[in-house]
């Protein structure tokens, strides 16, 4: 059956009353209220990178608020939780630790960061990491090593002047061997304690995983243990003085006085 025009007044004017618009491009939207002014829209996005991290922002109700973005949650269990990683091998029970010679020279330990099942309410997550190792537990608080670091999990700007510009890697966490400890590879094999704990918004999550030091020195390794403060090439990496006469770089000559010495009472 047709209908004509004059027929189907009645029923649009009670369809006029109520306009639904269904967004089928992956972003639920749903705008008008059913008074037909459409004055509220609800927009929630999220997206999954290729490394399976979020990038998420809050609901907005109708008022650009600002809305903060995270592209460092990844995705996991709905509670709070934290991962760390090397090598892009999960750090795990009874799993290596491995130590490394950085790219300014010196020792240390460098964990990749995972976390999620949370909403911060600042881009800026603390996190704090230590490390004990059984004999070897000379740093000032008593560890073998100990961080205390924010991870921004926020999205990194290209904008130099920007404030979320990221001239590093966020999601990292480095650590430093004690000074006292003049050869490294003592600590291969040893057993130690990895302890993290994370602050998501109010909530502290704690986990103690049980390591093992891996510290067998490779080629990489001759640039930390060159010394340019020490004692020449493959003399260790600590603070021994200056280059030692008859090795790689240059003896550095005692200093002269150019005045008598001050007489003592």
């Amino acid at each position: 059956m047709k209908l004509s025009v004059p027929a189907l007044a009645p029923i649009l004017s009670l369809l006029s009353g109520c306009i639904i618009n269904l967004n089928t491009d992956g972003g639920d939207e749903v705008n008008g209220d059913g008074d037909g002014d459409g004055d509220s829209s609800s927009t929630t996005d999220t997206s999954t990178t290729a490394n399976d991290e979020i990038t998420t922002s809050a609901t907005d109700s109708g008022t650009d608020t600002g809305a903060e973005e995270f592209c460092g949650l990844s995705e996991g269990p709905a509670e709070p939780w934290i991962k760390l990683a090397q090598g892009g091998v999960e750090i795990i029970d009874q799993g290596p630790v491995s130590l490394e010679c950085g790219g300014q020279g010196s020792f240390m330990i460098r964990f990749n960061v995972a976390m999620g099942g949370f909403v911060p309410m600042d881009p800026d997550v603390p996190v704090h990491v230590v490390l004990d190792v059984e004999g070897y537990n000379l740093g000032p608080n008593g560890h073998f090593a100990e961080s205390d670091y924010t991870v921004f999990v926020g999205c990194c700007s290209d904008d130099y002047n920007s404030y979320d510009y990221c001239y590093y890697d966020p999601l990292l966490v480095t650590m430093f061997p004690p000074d006292a400890i003049p050869d490294l590879e003592v600590l291969h094999g040893l057993p130690g304690t990895l302890t993290l704990t994370l602050t998501a918004n109010d909530q502290e999550v704690d986990q103690v995983i049980p390591v093992e030091m891996w510290a067998m020195p490779d080629e990489t390794w001759d640039f930390c243990n060159y010394g340019y403060y020490g004692t020449g090439y493959g003399s260790g990496y600590g603070y021994t003085g200056g280059y030692a006469t008859g090795t790689t770089g240059y003896a550095i000559e005692p200093q002269g006085i150019a005045s008598l010495p001050i007489p003592l009472d």
